[in-house]
């Protein structure tokens, strides 16, 4: 997620956390964001500088401490903290100019499984990037509205690699039964691996949810904020998001 430092009223600082930024490298994150809304917002006369900080936790103290004024990264986080932000998140495509993604539960065509039901005591895999994200609420409700046991419990074990392509490997590989990924990260990897769409179906999928989300902070002056939301607006529409 972004934060927001307020320095001058036309110096805009966002930073992100490491669940915000995903399986994405952080390096190229801060330089790509950093360029990608630079180049938006030249023409607003207002610079924007990305910072990000290593957990959740240190972007919400940070926006208490008034050290924030604008926020980017996960619908989850923000839905965590936006007793901070104004009413009026604003959604964003910047990267891969995706706005939306699904959850799916994914097994191999072979395994016979048909229903969640004979998913219970079986192996999941799923990088910790998913389950700490939307994935895991997901996962949750969705084994609740079939009364069923928590993950912890209905499953015999999770494993959570770092990321969705090891976590697919490992149900391509026959090392689990089954695997929760982002809609995303699997389509990047079927297209380097035609052989995961030919092998394993998508069981169950949950609704499309946004990817990225961009809020401002209340703790900034009205008048400022007014401003912020408009370089926002207009970034969104110029990088289609």
């Amino acid at each position: 997620m972004m934060t927001v430092v307020n320095a001058e009223p036309d110096h805009l600082i966002a930073g992100s956390s490491n669940l915000g930024f995903r399986e994405n490298d952080k390096q190229n994150i801060n330089i790509g964001f950093s360029t990608v809304f630079n180049e938006i917002l030249s023409s607003e006369n207002m610079k924007c500088d990305f910072k990000s900080t290593d957990s959740s936790e240190k972007l919400y103290a940070a926006i208490q401490a008034n050290r924030v004024n604008a926020f980017f990264g996960s619908p989850f986080e923000f839905i965590q903290a936006e007793q901070y932000f104004l009413d009026s998140p604003l959604a964003s495509g910047v990267f891969d100019r995706e706005l939306k993604s699904k959850v799916y539960l994914l097994v191999r065509k072979d395994s016979g499984i048909k229903t969640i039901t004979q998913l219970k005591g079986k192996k999941l895999v799923t990088s910790k990037w998913t389950t700490g994200d939307l994935g895991g609420l997901y996962l949750e409700t969705l084994l609740l509205e079939h009364k069923q046991d928590l993950p912890k419990h209905f499953f015999s074990e999770i494993l959570t690699p770092e990321t969705s392509n090891q976590a697919l490997d490992e149900l391509f590989f026959k090392k689990a039964d089954l695997a929760l990924v982002n809609e995303n990260q699997f389509n990047i990897a079927a297209e380097l691996n035609p052989q995961l769409r030919s092998n394993i179906k998508i069981l169950l999928e949950s609704e499309p949810y946004l990817i990225f989300v961009t809020a401002l902070s209340k703790n900034t002056p009205t008048q400022e904020n007014q401003s912020n939301k408009k370089y926002f607006i207009n970034g969104a529409q110029n990088c289609q998001g």
